[in-house]
This record gives structure tokens, sequence and C-alpha cells, in this order.
């Protein structure tokens, strides 16, 4: 590639980067609407660490009283995938795996829906609140 060509390229990239930047800047300092309660979906009334995909599902955490209280992921989809108040409720589902005997928590998953990283005090790592992955295995792309 010639010099000049780079150049261009160069300040194109700079350009449009700059151009994303200014934009993402004015939608966050943007007006923002009080808050809303989710009432469509039942169980979340203590939940924390949300994690939204798309629109089509809610990951989050909620303690569990069982033995003793256990943090552990759930997942749950807005009925008709929308938040809106006079849409029926619908209820949250325990994620099952990756939940394990410790504590699980603050999900966040990918773009794609493919990978879920969380946050677990389960044994094999550093012994702390040390970050996890898991692959849908069952992963179908959805564009």
């Amino acid at each position: 590639m010639k010099k000049l060509e780079f150049v261009k390229l160069y300040k194109f990239i700079l350009l449009s980067c700059s151009t994303l930047w200014r934009k993402i800047q004015q939608n966050l300092q943007g007006v923002w609407q009080p808050g809303s309660f989710l009432k469509t979906i039942r169980g979340l009334e203590q939940a924390f660490h949300l994690g939204l995909l798309h629109d089509i599902s809610i990951f989050f955490t909620k303690t569990v009283l069982t033995l003793f209280s256990v943090m552990i992921l759930w997942s749950a989809k807005p009925s008709d995938l929308v938040f809106a108040e006079e849409l029926p409720a619908t209820s949250p589902e325990n994620l099952g795996f990756p939940n394990w005997q410790g504590e699980d928590y603050a999900p966040v998953i990918s773009p794609d829906g493919k990978i879920l990283v969380f946050q677990s005090e389960r044994p094999g790592a550093s012994g702390g609140h040390d970050f996890w992955y898991t692959i849908n295995k069952n992963f179908r792309d959805r564009l």
C-alpha cells in the first residue's frame, strides 16, 4: 500500500471513530425517562446484575433460600419480547447448569447470545470473585 493511500485510510478510520464516539456521547447524554418496574416478569423484585440480550432475554442474579442463601443465575423472556406493563407476566427460569454449589452472579451475555460470562466463588480458580464463562451448546444464529 502506498503511503498516501495509507494516510487517507488512516484519516478515514479516525474520522469514522470520532463520528461514532460523538453519536454515542450524544445518546448517553440524552434525556432519560423515569424508571419503570418490570411487571411483566414475576420474580424480579430482588434481582440484580441484569443483562439484556437483543430485547429477547434478561439474565439476572437472584438469591435462593435453601439451607442457606445462595445467589444463582436466572433468565426470563418479557412477554411478546417488549417491555410493557399491560402484558401478562412470565416466570423466570433457573439456568440450571452453569449454576454451581457456590454463588454465581453478575451474568453478562454476548450480543449474539452464544457466550455467558459471570462471576463465581466456586472452587478451581483463585478462590474469590472469579470470572467464568460458558458457551451455549444449542446456539443457533439469530440473524
